[in-house]
């Protein structure tokens, strides 16, 4: 057996000590910080996920008032694109509001439904109309508000004797056909 001095004793225990603490680091201190690391990460994403569920309930603490919303949105959505074209109750609109605006309705022509390419479909209608350029903006501001979307695709404006003949062109849309 190898005979050790007590210096040589004492270098070899901080030698053995020292392979020690580097094995410590390496496979046990390591491994330990990652897993740390790891779990602080799913932590903080959990903590996400709770503070998203209670802001949602907090936004919808009175459950009946929250389905009145939501029913209150679809209706909104409905009347914007309704399941049919109503052409009758959209050319009935279009001949108030031209007669409130001062405006003369020369003519509306419903064109062919087509399938537009976001999956609804669409009915083009030309309409000719005649007044000065207040009732037409007032005409034009009536259509903007309207619940029901609408697509002005083309206007012409041409001036006759101190009047204003407008051709538009709109699109009307409704669901896609089941």
């Amino acid at each position: 057996m190898l005979k050790l001095k007590n210096k040589e004793w004492l270098a070899a225990a901080g030698a053995v000590s020292l392979c020690l603490a580097v094995l410590f680091w390496v496979f046990v201190h390591c491994a330990i910080r990652e897993a740390a690391a790891r779990l602080e990460g799913e932590a903080r994403q959990i903590r996400l996920e709770v503070t998203a569920v209670q802001n949602y309930q907090n936004a919808h603490l009175d459950k009946d008032k929250y389905v009145k919303e939501i029913s209150d949105a679809q209706q909104q959505a409905d009347k914007a694109m309704p399941r049919d074209f109503e052409q009758a109750s959209f050319i009935s609109r279009l001949q108030r509001e031209a007669l409130q605006a001062g405006l003369t309705l020369r003519q509306v022509r419903p064109g062919e439904p087509r399938q537009a390419a976001e999956g609804c479909r669409t009915l083009p209608v030309h309409v000719q109309l005649g007044g000065n350029y207040f009732q037409l903006l007032d005409f034009l501001r009536a259509l903007g508000q309207e619940e029901r979307f609408l697509q002005f695709r083309e206007m012409e404006i041409k001036s006759k004797d101190g009047q204003l003949d407008c051709g538009l062109q709109l699109n009307i849309f409704a669901e896609p056909a089941s």
